[in-house]
């Protein structure tokens, strides 16, 4: 069940929630929760919870740079931010955990969490998750063997994950199970290390382990094709992400930071374009560098949608 919140919580970046307050800042837990073994406390060395602390600073700071305190006060990047803090409270759900079992490869923080600032510094409105970012990836690591007790995914040795746990019970270090096994899970997100439920030629549907699919086979998401290939139009199909004219489908991972996904109305597939600039039409948010103010263009009737404008989200550069 963890695994499946925090799926959500890194990969869904604008779902639709009501607008309460301001999210709080981040409050680091108290003592209990520090990993570290106490020479690591001593040395100050960084514990897996500053990634945590870290990536959410490191957006907080950018937006700070890019946009006026109006502008951060829109409902747009109120609920933006709100993203980032449920994201982070994921983050650290994963990471207290009991002494000795995840520990963070420290020399790539830096590199991670300048990454996601430089995210927010090229478009606030399209900020990516965790695990969209390459040098985020993998930076999460556990150190319990089969067999042992854990809580979560990111606890066990990379390839094994974390089978049978409950919000009162642990559970136990499991090996990857082979095609047609019983499977309880989805892949976790790659900053936290490779924790499959199923073997690398298989994808787990959430009861069982499918064997995973090449070019032209049909698919109903993208976990479900081969490496290398994206779920387009209802088949995999080969995707280099992040170029333009490259073949893309309703993931909005087929495209990279600056791309959307092009597809005629009516259409499930369609190609890589780059974001449009402030002043051309669009239809919708990912069209744009900025946002999408749908309905002022001077075409609406005659296409019949709501054709709109692209506008900064954020007047700094």
């Amino acid at each position: 069940m963890l695994r499946r919140i925090l799926r959500i919580g890194l990969l869904t970046m604008a779902a639709c929630r009501p607008q309460p307050a301001d999210p709080e800042p981040f409050v680091e837990p108290g003592p209990a929760a520090d990993d570290r073994s106490a020479a690591a406390v001593a040395s100050n060395a960084p514990a897996p919870l500053d990634l945590c602390r870290g990536a959410f600073e490191a957006r907080m700071s950018a937006l700070a740079e890019r946009c006026t305190d109006a502008e951060r006060s829109t409902a747009l990047l109120r609920e933006q931010v709100r993203s980032w803090s449920n994201s982070s409270d994921d983050c650290r759900r994963m990471t207290t955990t009991p002494a000795g079992r995840v520990s963070l490869a420290a020399p790539g923080l830096a590199a991670c969490t300048k990454a996601l600032g430089d995210a927010v510094r090229r478009n606030p409105n399209h900020a990516g998750a965790l695990s969209d970012e390459p040098a985020c990836l993998g930076l999460l690591i556990g150190a319990q063997p089969l067999g042992a007790a854990c809580r979560s995914d990111v606890e066990c040795l990379s390839g094994l994950h974390c089978h049978g746990e409950g919000p009162d019970a642990d559970g136990a270090c499991a090996a990857a199970a082979d095609v047609g096994s019983a499977c309880d899970g989805f892949d976790s997100p790659a900053v936290f290390g490779l924790h499959r439920p199923c073997v690398a030629s298989a994808v787990c549907d959430g009861t069982r382990c499918r064997a995973r699919v090449g070019a032209s086979e049909p698919c109903a998401r993208r976990e479900a094709c081969i490496d290398g290939m994206s779920c387009i139009g209802g088949h995999c199909a080969s995707s280099s992400l992040g170029h333009a004219g490259a073949a893309c489908g309703l993931d909005p991972r087929d495209c990279g930071p600056g791309f959307y996904c092009a597809r005629a109305a009516g259409s499930t597939d369609g190609h890589c374009a780059e974001q449009r600039t402030a002043g051309a039409a669009c239809e919708n948010d990912a069209e744009c560098e900025g946002r999408c103010s749908v309905g002022t263009g001077r075409d609406s009737e005659r296409f019949g949608v709501e054709i709109g404008t692209c506008i900064p989200v954020c007047s700094r550069r």
